[in-house]
This record gives structure tokens, C-alpha cells and sequence, in this order.
């Protein structure tokens, strides 16, 4: 798998994926509608340009099958927090390896002092029992994001 940050060329390829795929750091519950996925991705990454810090894993051949963002939280002057802000990955037969090896990449891109965290809604089960289950635990005083509809998010790290 290729590590990398978002291309514009990536589009397409992640709308595929979105079409079939599983939401890690859901915002929403009920998770999985691909629909509203996709028109997040089309708002954010087609119609805006949105050029944040996004990155990608993809094939060998370039089709992307995970697709993330992140978010800096400013802690203190010499200590920063990233956070998880959205994790997809595609439905194939290894999805949990591949949203594992995706957070361990992203650990590699951010400083070496930094915080990773994974923002999660706390009613969605799945992701948070999978979270739980390979290791990460809530970290309650860092569950500082909040969604749309004013649900706090769990934050989740390792």
C-alpha cells in the first residue's frame, strides 16, 4: 500500500470507494450511510478545494482504499494534538488492517511529540469496539470536538 497526502486525481477513486465502505471516526450515527460520506467528500474535497490535512493509502495501481483527514488542536505552546476526523475505508476483506495501518501512518507524518487522537461519536458501537478491542482507550479530558447535531465526540488513542 502506497501512503500518501490527497491528489484532486484521488477524487474519483474515493468516490468508488465511498460507494462501498466503513466509516472508523464516525461524527453521525447511524454511520453508515455512504450517501451522506459521499456528498461530505463531494462538498468538501470537489466543490471546495478543501486541501487540509488529508491523506490517502491506495493500491499499487492507485485505487484508493482508505481515505482520511486530520485536525491540529493547539494543547500548549510546545505540545500539539492531532486528531482523527474522518477514517473511510473501503469494504474489501482486510478493512480493520488497513484503518490499523492507516493510523500507523499517520503517527509516522505527525511530530514526534505530537498526540494522535481518533475522534469517534459515542453511540457508534462498531467503531467503538474496535478501537477497544486492538488497544486504544477513551481519552475523556481530550474529547474536545463536537458535531453538527452537538453530540460530544470520544476521542480514542493508544
Amino acid at each position: 500500500m502506497l501512503f500518501t497526502s490527497y491528489s484532486s486525481a484521488d477524487a474519483n477513486s474515493i468516490l468508488k470507494m465511498l460507494s462501498d465502505h466503513t466509516d472508523y471516526a464516525p461524527e453521525t450515527v447511524p454511520s453508515s450511510e455512504s450517501l451522506s460520506d459521499t456528498e461530505y467528500f463531494q462538498d468538501a474535497y470537489i466543490n471546495e478545494q478543501h486541501s487540509g490535512y488529508t491523506y490517502v493509502l491506495k493500491e499499487d495501481g492507485g485505487e484508493v482504499k482508505v481515505f482520511a483527514t486530520l485536525a491540529k488542536w493547539h494543547e500548549q505552546a510546545d505540545v500539539n494534538c492531532w486528531y482523527v476526523t474522518s477514517l473511510f475505508v473501503g469494504n474489501v476483506h482486510n478493512a480493520d488492517e488497513l484503518a490499523l495501518q492507516m493510523i500507523s501512518e499517520l503517527r509516522e507524518v505527525i511530530a514526534g511529540d505530537s498526540l494522535l487522537y481518533i475522534n469517534v461519536h459515542p453511540d457508534a458501537d462498531f467503531a467503538n469496539c474496535f478501537w477497544r478491542s486492538n488497544g486504544f482507550h477513551l481519552s475523556a479530558e481530550k474529547s474536545r470536538y463536537v458535531n453538527s447535531d452537538g453530540d460530544r465526540l470520544t476521542a480514542y488513542t493508544k
